[in-house]
């Protein structure tokens, strides 16, 4: 995109943020605006660019483009306004496609494992002098958003595979991480059009590496295009890892990570053969994921004093709860859990399957479903998985607020892991879930 005046709507949100700053820095003037501001705001003030809560019309005045995030919904008033202006609209992906342009891009897909391995990758690339642009919608820890900023025009993005936007880039690298259900309803009519779209992906890349964890990539892979690598645990992978107590080898080399974790080193072996198609020796790799620090909200520790440490992960789907829960059963303490649902759809479709995730925390707290672009469902709450937890003589706290929930924790005195699960705004709660296990102490 040339130089202009940008107006960005649901600026907050974890992909549209380091998009702003990277307009920005592409000489753009940014402005944006989201129905509720969180601590995206004051990173972007930070960055110049102004941030208003709220949609109003008035925030077009003097704008040559609109960017709008597919969680804003656009029978809203601002975007009717736009529209009858006769303004540009670009969708998010749209956007960050035009911005990447004329990179050499490896773009990261997949239901889960995304951020980390786009993280890890960006790591790897520039412990090894490899000068490289990175975008990821968490924040890793030493950037200062999920945009990692270089004027070189080797790049590693993480795309998004739930609103199709994925399938507008064509990579020179393209990693497929995983691909299971997700976002059925508004893009997907079910699994076989989700496994169509990544292998269109896979299509549109001029080489790919598919990851072969679930079925669905298994599957992916028994079709695969002559210029796919397959890796995986599993006999008949082009790239073959093996796991060890507490690392995975691949390439002969053996990888370590300060971040716990079985799904962490799957990751890990991801990036490190992405990185060796992009001519960083495994075993250079391997070197610098010793110093890789985490992301936030990936089993990102909050706080720790003596018998209690404060988790608060982005885990959203069974999977991924299932995936943390078991790292951090591993500690063998007690785990008390509070998990927000993210979507009513996602909950409607798995609520079965997060009953039986969640099964493994010993005392579990749960919040009302935070909606994110969607609106209820009827009969579609939290008590459905509660009532699949009774089913299974399992039990659940069920807090109507965080206020109520903050109650709950405080009379149960947890010891041990206390873990704040979801991609809502759970997050948002830990400063007050710190001063209760501090009361306690």
């Amino acid at each position: 995109m040339k130089s202009e005046n940008i107006h960005m709507l649901g600026i907050c949100g974890s992909g549209m943020t380091p998009l702003a700053i990277l307009l920005k820095n592409k000489g753009s003037s940014v402005n944006g605006c989201d129905k509720n501001l969180n601590e995206n705001a004051l990173l972007l003030e930070s960055e110049g660019i102004r941030t208003i809560k709220g949609h109003s019309p008035d925030h077009l005045k003097g704008i040559d483009k609109v960017v709008y995030s597919r969680a804003v919904d656009l029978k809203c008033e601002e975007i009717q306004k736009a529209q009858s202006m006769s303004l540009p609209m670009f969708s998010r992906g749209e956007a960050l496609r035009d911005s990447l342009e004329n990179t050499r891009l490896t773009g990261v897909a997949g239901t889960h494992g995304k951020t980390t391995t786009v993280s890890m990758l960006v790591h790897i690339l520039r412990e090894n002098g490899v000068g490289v642009l990175g975008i990821t919608g968490g924040a890793p820890f030493g950037w200062e958003s999920g945009l990692c900023w270089s004027e070189k025009k080797t790049a590693v993005c993480e795309l998004d595979e739930s609103d199709r936007t994925f399938l507008l880039f064509s990579p020179k690298l393209g990693v497929i991480t995983s691909i299971e259900a997700d976002h059925i309803g508004k893009f997907y009519s079910g699994e076989e059009e989700i496994l169509e779209a990544f292998r269109k992906f896979e299509e549109n890349s001029e080489k790919c590496i598919i990851h072969v964890c679930d079925k669905m990539t298994a599957k992916a892979a028994k079709e695969k295009k002559a210029k796919t690598v397959t890796l995986g645990e599993t006999m008949g992978c082009d790239l073959k890892y093996s796991f060890r107590e507490n690392s995975v080898l691949l390439f002969g080399q053996e990888i370590k990570l300060k971040m716990p974790g079985k799904h962490n080193l799957q990751n890990a072996a991801v990036a490190v053969a992405a990185a060796e198609e992009m001519g960083v020796r495994p075993k250079k790799s391997a070197e610098s994921l010793l110093s890789f620090k985490g992301i936030k909200r990936r089993m990102e520790v909050v706080y720790k004093f003596e018998d209690s440490v404060l988790i608060s992960d982005y885990a959203h789907h069974p999977t991924e709860l299932r995936f943390s829960l078991n790292a951090l059963k591993s500690s063998g303490k007690k785990i008390t859990a509070v998990f927000q649902p993210h979507l009513f759809s996602r909950t409607k479709d798995f609520h079965e399957s997060f009953a039986d995730a969640l099964s493994a925390a010993d005392e579990l707290i749960l919040l009302p479903i935070y909606p994110a672009r969607e609106k209820p469902i009827p009969g579609v709450t939290s008590e459905l998985i509660i009532d699949d937890l009774r089913k299974s003589g399992k039990s659940a706290y069920m807090a109507e607020t965080i206020d109520q929930m903050l109650k709950i924790l405080s009379g149960l005195k947890p010891r041990g892991i206390i873990a704040l699960l979801g991609a809502g705004d759970i997050d948002m709660s830990k400063d007050e879930v710190i001063k209760i296990l501090k009361e306690d102490k």
